[in-house]
């Protein structure tokens, strides 16, 4: 009973003094505050630097002073550097702009991505400025492939989502050889126009700045190569096409079937630039159906590439493979044909396919 009774008179007493008192929580500059190894969750101070109360949240110190709402942008982000599939990340960084800040620390955040995985964001422990500013995280790992990488950002008891870009490799993948396109098969348009493609997913725009001579001609099947609508060459001894494309791509892929007649076999020459400058692709073929009846050569970066022609050919006069030009980005392919003659009879046609984009 005596316990009982001394509580209560402790009780009544705390009472009294706090209603004649109030509560004085410890007070302590900003540095002092910062000092605290760990603070324990729900602690409350007086900081006399900020002349505010603020309690520790098990994350960040907040305040109670009141002004704007904090608040974080992770959509606004600014963003530096880039990332590219498989490799190690150097430089890259994001700047997430926030309102509302009232000068007090924070212990910063590591994040790892989700979605493309194998990225670390981390935010340095620091001090939130006096209304807006900035948090710089920054990127650091090998990014587990190409795609859009996902950081949960969460500070200051605000919470959003930091989205990255994961560009394909910059090395130009290996060439595919299969009869298919997993790309993009590139048509032929008039000189001036443009047109939008999809490769593996990413979409592109090519600009037909010349088209002299290049055709749409009959389905053809040749060497178990089948082309429908092929790209053709018309009665011009020598015909150009020039495309350029919106972003880099990769692998233009030939599909070639036709007649081996000396009179309907095209040389097929391909340069291919990036920015302006002449890149040297490399050149591998496959055969489908056909023993290899093409002869190529390089000359100043271009590649060029022709059937054998005459008595050397087989199958029933018939020629068909596949050649890849691949090893380099490119942004530029101008391509040449000549000695075709398709409305004489002994057509040599080809399909374009692009099979990988930056």
């Amino acid at each position: 009973m005596k316990k009982y009774i001394l509580v209560f008179l402790l009780l009544v007493a705390f009472q009294k003094g706090f209603s004649q008192k109030g509560l004085l929580p410890p007070r302590m500059t900003t540095a002092q505050r910062n000092a605290i190894a760990n603070p324990a969750e729900g602690l409350l101070i007086f900081n006399t630097t900020t002349k505010c109360l603020e309690n520790w949240n098990a994350t960040v110190w907040t305040s109670r002073c009141g002004g704007p709402t904090f608040n974080i942008n992770c959509g606004s982000a600014t963003h530096y550097g880039t990332l590219m599939a498989g490799t190690t990340a150097s430089g890259v960084s994001s700047l997430i702009p926030y309102t509302g800040g009232n000068g007090i620390s924070h212990n910063g955040q590591t994040v790892n991505s989700t979605g493309i995985t194998g990225l670390t964001a981390k935010l340095n422990a620091g001090n939130f400025a006096n209304g807006n500013g900035t948090l710089i995280y920054n990127i650091t790992g090998t990014p587990s492939g190409a795609g859009t990488a996902y950081f949960a950002i969460n500070i200051g008891g605000k919470t959003c989502s930091l989205t990255r870009v994961v560009n394909s490799s910059s090395n130009p993948p290996p060439p595919d050889l299969t009869n298919s396109c997993s790309g993009a098969k590139i048509g032929v348009y008039r000189t001036g126009s443009s047109f939008n493609y999809s490769i593996k997913g990413t979409p592109v725009t090519a600009y037909y700045e010349q088209n002299n001579g290049f055709v749409m001609g009959l389905s053809m099947e040749n060497c178990g190569i089948t082309i429908s609508n092929p790209i053709t060459t018309g009665v011009s001894p020598t015909n150009t096409l020039r495309i350029k494309f919106s972003k880099s791509v990769a692998n233009l892929k030939v599909r070639s079937v036709g007649d081996c007649s000396t009179d309907g076999i095209s040389k097929m020459k391909y340069t291919f630039k990036r920015n302006g400058s002449i890149v040297y692709s490399t050149l591998t073929f496959s055969n489908i159906g056909c023993s290899n009846k093409y002869t190529s050569s390089s000359s100043a970066g271009a590649i060029t590439v022709q059937p054998v022609s005459g008595i050397n050919c087989n199958n029933n006069g018939k020629i068909g493979g596949i050649y890849n030009l691949g090893g380099v980005w490119f942004d530029e392919v101008y391509i040449e044909s000549s000695n075709g003659n398709f409305w004489g009879g002994h057509p040599n046609s080809v399909d374009f396919c692009i099979g990988d984009v930056l």
